[in-house]
């Protein structure tokens, strides 16, 4: 008996022939407006990241001349043209290479890591941690092309760990996102690694919690242009509500609606009574001057390019001489840093890619679907360490845009697209920013550099508001512990509260590890009337005893 083979759908569009979007229960319009979406909220999220890495390069205002204001508006330019087009090429490549609606983005988490080990180090420099970087990504490309090595450091985490992964990232993102949204502030409760007043200015504060705050709404409540940017925020976060109970592009609406309110209400209030509401048009006229003025990113592109040196991580980043002349320990730092840096790349990138396919339903890759984005993810990042850019992650913009119809590669390419017309022209700043000062005054009259150095205290409320509801919707989506199970509960929730506290997701992992054995160490002795078994039994195996104690070194060398 001969059965008839089934006839191969045809595909609804071209593109669906190469992306396959619609066997996973998406659409041409859908991927297209998932991509922008995506988009938008990568290029808000990487402007912040640009203020934080500038940084380390530029001169203090109060010490600046009018030469050195033109300097440090040529850092920033380079630290955003440089990370733009690492993120364009990085998300271009796995659309058209993993066929994922993935988006690559530098991360702010992964940033304020690095920023905040060179800042607690004295005489460790910026290019000395990209060369520890590129170091670790040339073993994370290792991992990701070896199935073996890349089961081994995923397979090697208790279940309950891995399973918080998801959450941990999402909480992480939440609580930064929710500080950047400006709604409230942990200044005065938790030290800041910068805020709106110093990113700008070269002053870095350094803590255990690296994260930064925007205004203060209790302070500033009475100023309108802060309080129409607070409204706007809590509108986003009720029509991401609703739209997420519909069904219908949470993220896009939230963050469409919010900005609108927030555009509409700046110009009614100073068309009404500009005088007592304090508000004027010229913080209009300078997001138009964003795009069309001498100080506009596009005038930078050339001067950019020039100063451009490839391979400043092999002639500056492997001189350690100022670190070991001020007594560092290199064996130490080279060790503990490659460490922490690959498994956090690849907890991230786990973390991340889970959260998407929960979202899309597909439910867990297996080891070979898993394996493309790992690889694409490492290759942009050995790439981004070459041209002096931040590491790039599987940014957690992608879940944003899984929730709004993201399926397949088609949204990534369109994401690709839009970030690399954004490295030239600030069209999104110019339409999404909010500020978190009401004291920015943008030279009008033109001064190259000025108005890009004053973007450094430009914030994204609504975007920053789309994204906290982003990381709570991955937390709570993770949520599928047995509570009553402590052997289960308790390395979740200090993989969790780890990851928080310490804004490194590998540490996170450490810390749950370390939890898991004890628990399992706890539970055997109580166990009356068994004979004893060996410790590898009593905490769950030799492959948990020898990840418990790497977990312990990771823990230590970060502390140190």
């Amino acid at each position: 008996m001969t059965t008839k083979k089934k006839a191969k759908r045809p595909a609804a569009t071209p593109l669906d022939g190469i992306f396959h979007y619609a066997e996973r229960g998406g659409s041409f319009s859908g991927e297209l407006v998932a991509g922008i979406t995506m988009a938008v909220l990568s290029v808000c999220g990487m402007f912040m990241n640009m203020q934080l890495v500038a940084t380390l390069f530029v001169t203090p205002y109060t010490e600046s001349s009018s030469q050195q204001i033109a300097a440090n508006g040529e850092v920033y330019a380079l630290v955003w043209l440089m990370s733009m087009l690492v993120a364009f090429v990085g998300t271009l490549v796995m659309g058209l290479v993993a066929r994922r609606p993935f988006v690559q983005v530098t991360s702010l988490s992964l940033s304020c890591v690095l920023v905040s080990t060179v800042s607690l180090n004295s005489g460790l420099t910026y290019y000395n941690m990209l060369a520890i970087v590129f170091v670790a990504n040339v073993l994370y490309l290792v991992v990701c092309a070896l199935p073996q090595l890349r089961s081994l450091v995923l397979a090697a985490l208790p279940r309950p760990v891995r399973l918080a992964l998801p959450a941990a990232a999402g909480l992480l993102m939440a609580w930064i996102a929710a500080q950047l949204s400006g709604l409230f502030s942990t200044k005065g409760v938790i030290p800041d690694y910068g805020t709106a007043a110093n990113l700008g200015t070269g002053s870095v504060q350094t803590s255990a919690m690296t994260h930064i705050t925007g205004f203060s709404f209790l302070t500033d409540i009475y100023h309108p242009q802060m309080l129409l940017s607070a409204i706007a925020v809590v509108l986003a976060v009720a029509v991401y509500l609703v739209a997420r109970r519909r069904q219908t592009d949470p993220c896009g609406k939230a963050l469409v609606w919010g900005t609108v309110f927030f555009l509409v209400a700046t110009v009614l209030a100073c068309g009404v009574n500009w005088k007592n509401f304090n508000v004027a048009l010229s913080f209009l006229w300078a997001r138009l001057w964003m795009i069309g003025s001498e100080d506009a990113m596009q005038a930078h592109v050339s001067a950019a390019f020039a100063s451009l040196s490839i391979g400043k991580v092999f002639t500056q980043g492997f001189d350690f001489s100022g670190f070991t002349g001020n007594g560092g320990n290199l064996a130490s730092v080279l060790a503990s840093g490659v460490l922490s840096y690959v498994l956090m790349f690849v907890y991230d990138a786990d973390a991340s890619i889970s959260a998407v396919c929960a979202e899309t339903g597909e439910g867990l890759l297996d080891e070979k679907a898993e394996a493309m984005p790992l690889l694409v993810n490492a290759g942009t990042n050995v790439v981004a360490a070459l041209v002096g850019a931040s590491p790039v992650a599987i940014g957690k913009e992608s879940v944003a845009g899984a929730k709004d119809g993201a399926r397949s590669g088609l949204s990534a390419v369109v994401a690709s697209v839009v970030l690399l017309v954004s490295a030239f022209v600030w069209v999104i700043p110019t339409i999404f920013a909010t500020v978190t000062s009401y004291g920015i005054s943008f030279n009008m009259y033109g001064h190259y550099g000025a108005t890009l150095q004053l973007l450094s205290q430009c914030s994204f409320s609504v975007a920053d508001a789309v994204m906290m509801c982003v990381g709570l919707s991955m937390a709570a989506r993770a949520c599928t512990i047995d509570v009553s199970d402590v052997a289960e509960a308790a390395p979740f929730v200090v993989t969790v509260a780890a990851t928080v506290l310490l804004t490194n997701i590998a540490a996170g992992a450490a810390a749950g590890t370390v939890a898991y054995a004890l628990v399992n160490l706890q539970a055997s002795r109580s166990r009356k009337g068994q004979p004893k078994s060996r410790l590898v039994e009593r905490v769950g195996g030799i492959q948990t005893l020898v990840w418990a104690i790497v977990s312990c070194v990771v823990l230590l060398a970060i502390a140190l």
